[in-house]
């Protein structure tokens, strides 16, 4: 295919197929952000969502728990998606609207791990940004006041079609995972927490037909509950599925009872047998 002198000219000069001078200053500086992106001392291999990425990533002055995150031109990444850079995971929430060079927003630093059971039984983990949440309030309606020596967690995941089933009165066992054996040792019960609030509103938006973000979930302490929460998985089911012992004359056997004693055990060290 032969060129004129002037096809080879825009050629060169990267104009040709532009029909404004807008549109060659964008390709130009795509251009020059490409060709010194894996130059610059900010240029970092990560996995996004899985998946190997080079992205730039800089330091949030304000706090160290927070990252700066470009992309190369053309390139995307959304908001909610999790960032694994350096052995460390890190959640996207925040982004600029403006992708017409490339991506840009800012990452939290997970600290947390949140694991259940789906509705086919598999055991499904996500990485999440969490915070004490206790001066927020409780979450639930009639007061804002909070209960004495109640805490709470806010926290940040991913929105994916496992977490967005996720629903006021879910529980799940937050605690020092690599501890759990030092406490087993002590007869210390790990923490569960409630859902006591769940928002897909203010950290969503569609984006190419598609809706993209996190899903912030406020939870309240809760009871461990002896022979129904799962240590081994650190997995605590929904109080609605536990399954009561029936006697040999079909009652539940809670005759003559008041129905408060399910087995609940408030973080003491009363339950007996232990945890094991």
């Amino acid at each position: 295919m032969s060129f004129t002198p002037y096809e080879l000219g825009r050629i060169i000069s990267r104009s040709n197929g532009v029909n404004s001078m807008k549109e060659y200053q964008l390709r130009d500086i795509k251009h020059r952000i490409t060709r010194d992106f894996r130059k610059s001392i900010d240029a970092e291999d990560v996995t996004i969502n899985g998946e190997n990425r080079l992205v730039l990533i800089t330091r949030d002055k304000g706090d160290e728990q927070i990252k700066k995150i470009k992309s190369l031109p053309d390139e995307r990444f959304d908001l909610g998606d999790i960032v694994n850079w350096n052995g460390t995971n890190y959640i996207i929430y925040k982004m600029d609207a403006d992708r017409r060079i490339q991506s840009k927003g800012r990452m939290y630093e997970c600290n947390l791990k949140l694991r259940w059971k789906n509705k086919n039984g598999e055991i499904i983990e996500r990485v999440g940004k969490g915070e004490d949440a206790t001066k927020y309030g409780e979450g639930t309606e009639g007061t804002f006041r909070l209960r004495i020596g109640e805490f709470q967690l806010k926290i940040l995941i991913r929105l994916d079609e496992e977490t967005v089933l996720i629903r006021r009165d879910d529980r799940f066992m937050i605690d020092a995972d690599d501890f759990f054996g030092v406490m087993a040792e002590n007869d210390v019960l790990p923490s569960v927490y409630k859902v006591s609030r769940r928002n897909v509103n203010t950290g969503t938006f569609p984006q190419d037909g598609t809706q993209h973000g996190y899903v912030e979930i406020t939870l309240i302490e809760d009871q461990f509950i002896a022979g129904h929460d799962d240590i081994e998985n650190r997995i605590a089911p929904r109080v609605s599925t536990i399954v009561k012992p029936e006697d040999d004359d079909g009652n539940d056997g809670n005759e003559g009872s008041s129905g408060n004693n399910d087995g609940n055990n408030n973080n003491d060290n009363t339950d007996e047998g232990g945890w094991l």
